[in-house]
């Protein structure tokens, strides 16, 4: 998450759900350290966090629900994987039908030429 910070700036806020797939120790305390403040949705509005809804969606519908790992190593790179080609060859609508990684090669220029 540190690479994220120094490739797309600091959010002043992130919104998260409750859910146990983005909540941790680890991501609580880099948030605390990091002084970015942390929002929490209301439990059971998920348009308040309608991106993070979307991106659940599709990697539990495209990757979690349809393989059974054997071991913790076989999901990290499954999950790898999944994250490569979601970053990379994906369109996404709330992008403009750009792929993620289409954006952040514009979000660095765009800097760059600041």
């Amino acid at each position: 998450m540190n690479q994220l910070l120094v490739e797309m700036g600091v959010p002043s806020i992130i919104v998260q759900d409750k859910g146990t797939e983005f909540t941790s120790m680890v991501v609580l305390r880099w948030g605390r350290e990091t002084c970015i403040d942390w929002h929490y949705i209301v439990p059971e509005k998920p348009t308040q966090s309608a991106f993070i809804e979307s991106f659940k969606g599709n990697l539990s519908g495209e990757c979690l629900n349809e393989i059974n790992f054997s071991s913790m190593n076989e999901a990290r790179l499954t999950l790898e994987d999944w994250q490569e080609g979601y970053n990379t060859h994906k369109p996404l609508s709330a992008l403009g039908n750009l792929k993620p990684r289409e954006l952040s090669g514009k979000t660095m220029m765009s800097k760059m030429a600041r």
